[in-house]
């Protein structure tokens, strides 16, 4: 993210995206197959 380097964000060919706010030392699964989680 611009507004904060530890915020990084990584999606799949399968459209799933995950979500890291430490620098990518932990990371939560935000979307499956493009359908958000939360």
């Amino acid at each position: 993210s611009p507004a904060n380097a530890q915020e990084w964000a990584m999606a799949t060919i399968k459209r799933d995206v995950y979500l890291s706010q430490d620098e990518g030392k932990t990371w939560k699964a935000i979307a499956q197959a493009g359908q958000t989680l939360e």
